[in-house]
């Protein structure tokens, strides 16, 4: 029997005639329903199928064999369009075929000869157990005279078809038997990839859902898709698109649909209970039998490798060229194939050549500033510069100052790989597995990361990396970064810093026994589980979850004991009588502390760095503060007493230095 389709201007006699001619082949007199089948002998998930049943064998005659729909040209507009999709040879034959076959319709309601139930407990049994059914997303097995304890799922929402509780909407193919509080859970969501794209919901071990999708058991995904695969060809339902009338799309992606079906091939159970139904109601699943001609259909290439039922009767592909894209630089190629025996087309893409670089100019880096490289591809003439980073000082001979321009050398403290904490230490934070020390800049609830630096094969932390200090308290630490403390999230991902410190900045640290990694542990938050939360690498930021050993939460940790603090600022100035106070800052952590100054009659002449000595170090001092390197203090290096700061004191500075030297 044909399946028309109409637009909506059709007449309302047509439309009458339509449904005449199509609920006239169904036998739907529960005195003349078909027998009960022999009870389903399979037992669902226990096997793969890997050959067609004899039943199916014999469904597929004439015009209808395999390689007959194979030789059929599925769609050849790859839009998303559902007219798109549907106008193709192979959908009009796998429709009819389906649509002619089927010559009983089961009733939707009640349990009694006739009923999707009635017929349930032989199709949809286990080991041959009849009177029970296996419900379709928990495999919970239930009676059917419990029917407080299942009720009908609609695979395809109602709400999302052309159909109701009748024709497509009590087909046995389609409709399953199902836990009530699931379905009620499921509703008319779609199905989709849930767990895969965050923030998904845990419900027990038989499904997972959000505020959109409802993504099954792996096991139960192909038996789900295929079945959608059926109401879409027989029942001319099209919500696997967007541009439908029908209401919501009732699966995330035609990518999804087929993707479930490679994931959960049909296993011997489902094979069985495609046999049985065809005893009751004349026609079979096709995707069930021949799951490839899915990817045929939606004008896609088969998978290699896919496990079908006709795995061993599928064509075995004589691929031969029939068109070639030449790849270029930037854009990928194609080499289009079809199969000598069945017709089947595949493509195969040939990877962007990539530029073919030569340096056309540079401009040399120095200590201080980057420099540049400017590329040109041989092959298509484009342009690429690269910034190259600051080549930094070096002092190959120990003298202070820089080999390549002269300047004075900052002062450099070591940092020492460490497993164990101590108070008062300057700790920073690596993640070797990201090559990433962790900072206290916050990005929503994570803290960011700076990629490492790598010299000589040492490890160089970046001047953004955070320098915390350690506080021990009770067998614990606190771990402090400019005044701000870092903490965990109670129960969830997080991590941030915060003014003052609670029960959740509270860190303990373990090692592990055979390497050099630590793992960092908060001391009372804990996610929902009950696990410990550790610090965590994820997602190209830092955040707390679960406690877990692997590369994400190894990490090595850098400390130095004490501060290194810099020259400082006077806040009093000192008088002839009366000390002064400036004020330094640590380095490392920006910790302050104050330093007395002694009163200026109290001053050795020449001690510019007030060490208490005069040495070379102090006209290091002066002229460092000369070029602008550090501020001018009129008490220590104004040594010729002229109220100004010149060359003239460093001249005093050396007279003074030679002069102690006599002595």
């Amino acid at each position: 029997m044909h399946r028309f389709h109409f637009h909506k201007a059709a007449s309302l006699l047509l439309t009458v005639c339509i449904v005449i001619s199509m609920t006239a082949v169904f036998t739907v007199d529960s005195a003349a329903a078909p027998a009960l089948p022999a009870a389903n002998t399979e037992t669902r998930h226990a096997a793969d199928c890997t050959q067609l049943s004899g039943d199916a064998l014999a469904y597929y005659t004439g015009s209808y064999t395999y390689e007959n729909l194979m030789a059929l040209s599925g769609a050849s507009n790859v839009s998303t369009s559902a007219a798109a999709k549907q106008n193709n040879a192979l959908y009009t034959a796998l429709q009819k075929l389906m649509t002619d076959t089927h010559t009983f319709q089961t009733s939707y309601s009640g349990t009694g000869a006739g009923s999707l139930a009635y017929y349930w407990q032989r199709t949809d049994a286990q080991a041959g157990q009849g009177g029970s059914f296996v419900l379709v997303y928990c495999d919970k097995v239930v009676s059917i005279n419990s029917t407080s304890s299942f009720n009908r799922e609609h695979v395809w929402p109602k709400s999302n078809a052309s159909f109701n509780q009748s024709n497509g909407g009590s087909d046995l193919h389609h409709l399953r038997p199902a836990d009530p509080q699931i379905n009620s859970t499921r509703g008319n969501k779609a199905f989709g990839n849930v767990r895969a794209n965050g923030g998904s919901y845990t419900t027990g071990s038989c499904y997972w859902t959000n505020s959109t999708y409802f993504e099954p058991k792996d096991n139960i995904k192909g038996d789900v898709a295929r079945i959608l695969l059926y109401v879409y060809v027989r029942w001319g339902e099209n919500n696997i698109y967007s541009d439908t009338s029908n209401g919501d799309r009732i699966i995330e992606s035609l990518d999804t649909l087929l993707e479930w079906i490679a994931l959960d091939p049909v296993d011997t159970w489902e094979m069985k209970r495609n046999d049985l139904i065809e005893d009751v109601q004349g026609n079979r699943n096709v995707f069930i039998d021949y799951p490839e001609l899915a990817w045929k259909m939606f004008g896609r290439s088969i998978p290699d490798g896919l496990t079908t039922p006709s795995s061993s009767t599928a064509c075995k592909h004589n691929w031969q060229v029939d068109s070639e894209t030449a790849p270029t630089c930037t854009k990928s190629g194609a080499i289009y194939y079809s199969c000598t025996l069945c017709g089947d087309q595949k493509t195969e893409t040939v990877p962007a050549l990539g530029h073919d670089y030569t340096v056309e100019s540079e401009v040399p880096a120095t200590c201080l500033d980057g420099g540049s490289v400017t590329y040109i591809c041989s092959r298509c003439g484009a342009h690429n510069t690269e910034e190259t980073v600051p080549l930094g000082h070096t002092d190959g001979n120990g003298d202070g100052f820089c080999d390549r321009c002269g300047e004075e050398m900052p002062v450099v403290t070591d940092f020492t790989q460490t497993t164990a904490l101590l108070g008062g230490m300057h700790l920073m934070i690596y993640h070797p597995a990201s090559n990433q020390f962790i900072t206290s800049t916050a990005s929503g609830n994570k803290l960011e990361g700076v990629e490492a630096g790598e010299e000589s094969g040492e490890i160089h932390a970046p001047e953004d990396a955070a320098v915390f200090v350690v506080e021990e308290t009770d067998g614990a630490f606190l771990l402090r970064c400019g005044g701000q403390y870092l903490t965990s999230g109670q129960t969830g991902n997080a991590l941030f810093m915060q003014d003052a410190p609670d029960d959740y900045s509270l860190w303990t640290v373990s090692a592990d026994e055979q390497d050099d990694f630590v793992y960092l542990n908060s001391v009372n938050a804990h996610y929902r589980t009950g696990d410990t939360q550790s610090l965590e690498y994820y997602g190209g930021a830092f955040t707390t979850y679960g406690l877990k050993e692997n590369s994400a939460y190894q990490y090595e940790l850098y400390a130095v004991p004490g501060h290194i603090w810099d020259e400082g600022v006077i806040t009093h100035e000192p008088t002839q009588t009366e000390a002064g106070v400036k004020t330094c800052t640590c380095t490392l952590c920006g910790e302050t502390k104050e330093v007395s100054i002694p009163a200026l009659s109290a001053y050795l002449k020449g001690d510019v760095d007030l060490d208490g000595s005069v040495t070379i170090v102090d006209v290091s001092v002066l002229l460092n503060a000369l070029s602008g390197g550090a501020d001018i203090d009129l008490h220590t290096m104004d040594l010729n007493e002229n109220n100004v700061v010149g060359i003239p004191d460093v001249t005093c500075l050396l007279n003074i230095l030679a002069a102690n030297a006599g002595q």
